[in-house]
């Protein structure tokens, strides 16, 4: 079985891609106007007068230190990427084959494979709860009248469903994905996370935990690859059969990918340290490895490694701006700074347009 560690390509293609690099030279010619404007303020701050006290909000410095720096050297990762590559395509072949030359008709586990192949759930209720889920994730609609057939004669949840585990846990991430007047699904948020909550703790550890894990963050509102680490520990480790070729795929797939992750937030860390704003701006937070999560959750697909990579640099420029203003300048250095930012916003829109 394959090891399991915790351990680029184009955002825009064809005619698209001009407009990439334009916003590029854009980013690298505000880049510049960054520079000039910081080198402002600290020479300002020189002449600042005696009794001009700094403020401090005395931040921890960063934890990690040089440990992704080794992760920046391309030449090394995109050498363990192609075998990684190769390794991964024979198993998501093999995997492939699964769902072309199964034999099985029955509907509720082909479900069920398509849900643990995106994560990496059988009774009426999780076989409904689970269609609903999967076809409202893709975008089609399908009526939350499906779910009255739960209710008994009084119009409320059935106090019986509780027997259903699997069911009422399918149910519940099923109503995460509930539209404004969709009462139903409101009153089966409710009933299934207040009935889950309290089952909790009479049910095994490797169900327990996923069930909480669920309530704290339910899988509508997770970040799909942070969720697939997890999953694929509780996949292995559900006592019922599963497929193992599914699940080596997975963590092949899993361990390949974090290798870009890895390169993207050292290739980030070494741009700091380069260009030496750790002495240039030391009051200023840096925050690299914690603030690539922002890009990292908008969208963790390979393909767009370009955008995680700018938007990773971006937002720590932020970082450093808002520690500009929150602790470091003084009003007259920050109304220079703030009449520099707005220079450099018009200036910056002027070459956007041609």
């Amino acid at each position: 079985m394959s090891s399991f560690s915790v351990s680029s390509v184009p955002v825009m293609v064809s005619n698209q891609h001009t407009s990439f690099n334009s916003k590029l030279r854009s980013a690298n010619f505000a880049s510049s106007i960054w520079h000039h404007t910081f080198s402002l303020i600290m020479c300002s701050s020189q002449h600042a007068p005696s009794n001009s006290k700094r403020r401090s909000a005395n931040y921890a410095p960063n934890i990690w230190h040089d440990t992704f720096l080794k992760y920046a050297n391309s030449a090394e990762s995109l050498e363990i990427n192609e075998i990684m590559k190769q390794e991964v395509q024979m198993h998501k072949e093999k995997a492939a084959k699964i769902y072309l030359f199964s034999n099985d008709n029955n509907i509720s586990q082909k479900l069920s494979l398509i849900d643990s192949t995106q994560r990496l759930e059988e009774g009426d209720l999780h076989f409904t709860a689970l269609l609903f889920r999967l076809l409202r994730q893709k975008g089609y609609y399908i009526s939350s009248d499906i779910f009255n057939k739960s209710k008994n004669g009084k119009g409320e949840f059935d106090e019986l469903l509780v027997q259903d585990v699997k069911g009422i846990w399918s149910l519940y991430e099923a109503a995460q994905l509930r539209i404004h007047g969709e009462e139903i699904l409101e009153e089966a948020h409710e009933f299934t996370y207040n009935k889950l909550k309290s089952i909790a703790n009479q049910l095994g550890p490797s169900l327990a935990d996923q069930i909480n894990q669920s309530l704290i963050q339910p899988l509508h509102k997770a970040i799909a690859r942070m969720r697939a680490r997890s999953y694929m520990f509780f996949y292995e480790e559900d006592p019922s059969p599963h497929n193992k070729i599914l699940l080596n795929f997975a963590k092949l797939e899993f361990n390949m990918i974090q290798k870009l992750y890895q390169q993207e937030v050292g290739v980030a860390v070494r741009w700091w340290k380069k260009s030496e704003f750790a002495t240039k701006f030391p009051y200023a937070r840096e925050r690299i490895a914690e603030l690539y999560f922002w890009p990292f959750s908008m969208n963790s697909e390979p393909k767009y490694s370009s955008f995680r990579r700018i938007t990773a640099k971006l937002v720590q420029w932020m970082t450093v701006v808002d520690d500009t203003y929150d602790v470091y300048g003084t009003i007259g250095e920050l109304e220079l700074f703030t009449q520099a930012i707005q220079s450099l916003s018009s200036k910056g829109n002027m070459l956007l347009r041609q």
